[in-house]
């Protein structure tokens, strides 16, 4: 579905040292991109789409430091200053829900949820063809909050949040706390499953079912058409995507939404970037 063509991967390991070495790094990367779509187009580059894994207001500014020390630095403009090219900025949660809306399994559907599950665990509802950015922009976070800590010991064993218990990195901490040898990814947790290890499989199947309750309660709060699953977790097959999208279902209110289709996200693990990219073109032709 998608109306253009991916001329150039570059991928890049990310530099965390300092904003000032990120900046380097992103404006590099552009820099790279930029002399590839010249050598294959003679028309100017209008703008660049970047996301990053944070929140991001609507006057495109970072406000957040979960995963890259970026907020309140002025990462956008310096960006823009650099290369001398607009930049769009935005969240990749949202962005990649953009992805699926414009070009892939959102496309046809007037309103649906997606859900990002890999490394983090993020959602973004789409309201006719738009991401939608909330008051301040600061839409997206849904399994960061540490509210397990609240109940005690007895609730909180395994972390303190959605995304300690059955993100990626959750998944291979709490393998770890019974075999602290174990230096694999949760892409390994589900290979071994799918070969019988019991212990995969509980990990897993714990996971799934917290992270599907969670999903059915924003079904049942928002009434969307479809829910898209994203990320590397979520586009997996095996026994945390079958108890996620079991539990979604048990756990809706409505009887309505037993049925609601659970689709994958056609952009894939690519859908952050390609929504960036998206946003882009569909803010210089406004």
């Amino acid at each position: 579905r998608c109306p253009t063509r991916i001329r150039s991967i570059v991928p890049q390991a990310t530099q965390r040292s300092s904003p000032d070495q990120l900046i380097k790094q992103v404006v590099t990367i552009c820099e790279q991109l930029l002399c590839c779509r010249r050598e294959h187009a003679s028309d100017h580059v209008e703008a660049i789409g970047v996301c990053v894994a944070e929140l991001v207001d609507r006057e495109q500014q970072i406000v957040s430091a979960s995963t890259l020390p970026l907020a309140g630095i002025g990462f956008k403009q310096a960006i823009q200053n650099s290369l001398g090219v607009p930049v769009i900025l935005e969240p990749d949660v949202r962005a990649a829900a953009f992805a699926e809306a414009k070009v892939g399994a959102g496309v046809g559907h007037n309103s649906f949820l997606y859900v990002t599950i890999g490394t983090g665990i993020s959602a973004s509802v789409v309201f006719g063809g738009e991401p939608w950015r909330g008051e301040r922009g600061l839409t997206g976070t849904f399994a960061s909050t540490k509210t397990l800590s609240l109940f005690g010991s007895t609730f909180n064993q395994f972390g303190d949040s959605l995304e300690d218990i059955a993100s990626g990195p959750g998944l291979v901490e709490r393998y770890r706390l019974h075999d602290s040898s174990f230096r694999g990814t949760s892409a390994d947790l589900l290979a071994q499953a799918s070969q019988g290890c019991p212990l995969s499989a509980e990990v897993l199947i714990t996971g799934g079912r917290v992270v599907g309750a969670a999903v059915a309660q924003l079904v049942s709060l928002l009434d969307p058409a479809v829910v898209i699953l994203g990320g590397g977790l979520g586009l997996s097959s095996g026994v945390y995507s079958e108890c996620l999208r079991s539990t979604l279902r048990e756990q809706v209110w409505a009887p309505q939404h037993t049925s609601i289709p659970v689709l994958a996200a056609e952009t894939g693990v690519d859908a952050g970037w390609i929504g960036a990219a998206l946003f882009a073109a569909a803010r210089t032709r406004c």
